[in-house]
């Protein structure tokens, strides 16, 4: 018996090692398989850009992006737990200047690193947009330069996507107006007396806006030039920005008490919004004795 419990006991033994390598083996593979599938979820996780089809067949009028409601809000100024904060061009510019969007991280812990900022200009033909930029960013800074064009109208777009899913977009207006001036002055009356108040108007009578001040001047007829009026001309006047649009009319008053009696001239300078463009607007009139 004893001769017989020798080789049973390393009989035994052999097992044990057996099934202990065994196990290690098993939990090598399941160790193995478990790094495979988190490699693979980790592939799955990574952004996904939006494809180029999606860029030429977006939205294609303002009411698109009008009417688009966030899947969650993503940029400030939304209601919700927003996330990132936009700079971005908009209102008056120049043909050829460039137009920018600046992003920044508002709230970190609502931000989500998947996200994926695509930013787009259309210019705008009624309510009907064609593309004619567009390019991906991060939190950071990106820039297009406008056309050429003069009389255009642009819609610049920065859209929020995870995967290929829009999640919420942002986005504002710009006017490039036609590089000239239309504008005209009107008296109340072309006679006057001393101790009067003339009234003027101004009237943009183009289709862009134009700015003026309360600033002007007046000229005296001395028989053989105009001369400046140095007594009827403000000395110290405020820069105030009067902005006219299309259409658009403004009135001011100027005091002739004191003015000596004779033939003068009213002058009025006017500037583009946007333009380096500037126009004298005159007009005449006489002052008379009481």
């Amino acid at each position: 018996m004893k001769g017989v419990g020798k080789p049973l006991g390393l009989y035994i033994t052999l097992i044990i090692i057996a099934s202990i390598i065994a196990s290690l083996f098993y939990l090598y593979n399941i160790g193995s398989l478990t790094q495979d599938a988190s490699s693979e979820n980790v592939i799955s996780e990574e952004k996904v850009m939006p494809s180029d089809t999606y860029l030429e067949s977006g939205f294609r009028n303002l009411r698109d992006y009008e009417n688009f409601k966030p899947v969650k809000p993503v940029f400030c100024g939304k209601y919700g737990n927003t996330s990132v904060g936009c700079t971005i061009s908009a209102g008056y510019l120049k043909p050829g200047e460039e137009v920018y969007v600046k992003l920044g991280i508002y709230r970190p812990e609502y931000y989500d690193d998947d996200y994926i900022f695509m930013v787009k200009l259309y210019r705008m033909e009624g309510e009907d947009l064609i593309l004619i930029n567009a390019t991906s960013m991060g939190i950071g800074r990106t820039s297009f330069t406008l056309p050429m064009d003069e009389g255009v109208k642009y819609l610049l777009v920065v859209e929020a996507w995870k995967g290929d899913m829009l999640v919420d977009l942002t986005y504002s207006l710009i006017f490039v107006p036609k590089q000239y001036l239309d504008a005209e002055i009107y008296l109340d009356k072309r006679v006057y007396r001393t101790g009067d108040t003339l009234f003027y108007t101004i009237v943009n009578t183009g289709g862009d806006p134009v700015i003026l001040g309360i600033c002007y001047e007046i000229y005296r007829w001395d028989g053989e030039k105009w001369v400046l009026d140095k007594e009827a001309t403000p000395k110290i006047c405020p820069l105030l920005g009067i902005i006219l649009e299309e259409g658009g009319r403004r009135s001011f008053a100027i005091s002739l008490e004191g003015v000596e009696p004779g033939l003068y001239r009213l002058s009025v300078e006017i500037e583009g919004v946007t333009t380096d463009i500037s126009k004298i607007l005159e007009a005449e009139f006489i002052v008379e004795e009481y």
